[in-house]
This record gives structure tokens, sequence and C-alpha cells, in this order.
């Protein structure tokens, strides 16, 4: 079997006074997917450990967790204080070696974002019936997005609890 492709994804809310979710819009430049809305995330890489470290402490390896911290703050310029992993995506699996923890995020404060350069994201609020609708309409087709509804939708019926982490 080839090596694994890691990868995280996050699931990001805040109440104030309603639930609402943080999703970022793809730049309408790029090849694959312009526009398409997402929650934030990205592969793992060589440099998680030292993005991680300068926004929050030393972690002993590179890991999804680091990545999804690392993805929080390029994308959205957020940091959060409390963890969640939801659980492990697999999004192709007759032909991608590809797997992504979704991680749920919260108690949030803003810094400022750090993007790749020539990146450009546009970060948003939905509620999570608003989201809902636009992944039962098409207008949401990311796999990512797809199955971290399905863990929120779990998680707000009170069918899937998670284990929450305080920030590292």
């Amino acid at each position: 079997m080839s090596t694994l492709k890691r990868a995280s994804a996050l699931i990001l809310y805040r109440l104030r006074p309603h639930l609402e979710l943080f999703l970022v819009r793809r730049s309408e430049h790029l090849r694959a997917f312009p526009g398409q809305w997402t929650f934030p995330g990205g592969h793992l890489d060589a440099a998680d450990q030292d993005a991680v470290s300068a926004a929050y402490t030393d972690l002993p390896l590179a890991t999804e967790r680091q990545t999804a911290l690392r993805e929080l703050f390029e994308e959205t310029g957020y940091r959060a204080q409390q963890w969640a992993k939801a659980g492990v995506l697999h999004p192709v699996i007759s032909y991608s070696t590809e797997f992504i923890e979704v991680w749920f995020a919260k108690d949030l404060s803003l810094g400022e974002r750090k993007l790749d350069e020539g990146e450009f994201l546009e970060v948003f609020l939905q509620t999570p019936e608003s989201l809902q609708q636009d992944c039962l309409n098409g207008k949401v087709t990311d796999a990512k997005t797809l199955t971290g509804m399905f863990w929120l939708q779990n998680v707000l019926q009170g069918n899937h609890a998670l284990e929450w982490l305080r920030a590292p």
C-alpha cells in the first residue's frame, strides 16, 4: 500500500447568541473547485511543528491535530482553547490513500491570518440549518464538509459525544 496522505479539517463554531459555523470560500482563481465553500483544512506538512509552536506550544511530532491548529490560524486567524476529534474520513477509498481527521474547535479568539502566498480565502459564518440546506441542494459538495456536517448533526442531536481537550 502506498504512503498515507495525512490531512485535517476543522468544524469551528461559536455561540453568539445562536450557533454559528465558520466556513471558507476558495478563491475564484484556483484551477480546482474555485469558489467552493468548505470547512477549513489542509494537508500535514513538515512545517506544522514550527508553525504550531509559534502560535501555541511545542508538541513532540507533527500530527493531524497540529495540522488542524495550523490551518485554523492560517486560514481564519482564530485560535481555539478547546479541541475535540470527531473522527476520520477516507475521501475515496477506491483510489486515494488520503485520510482526513475532522476536528471540532471552540472558545475562539481572533488574531492575524497567515495565508500561504497566493492563497485567498473568504471567511464567513453560517448557521447549521443553512449549511445543511446548502449540502442538500448541492451548493456544498466537498467531502470533508459533507462528512463534517454529518458529525455536527449527530453532536447537536446528542448522538455523538465529543471528548474536549484544552489547547496545547
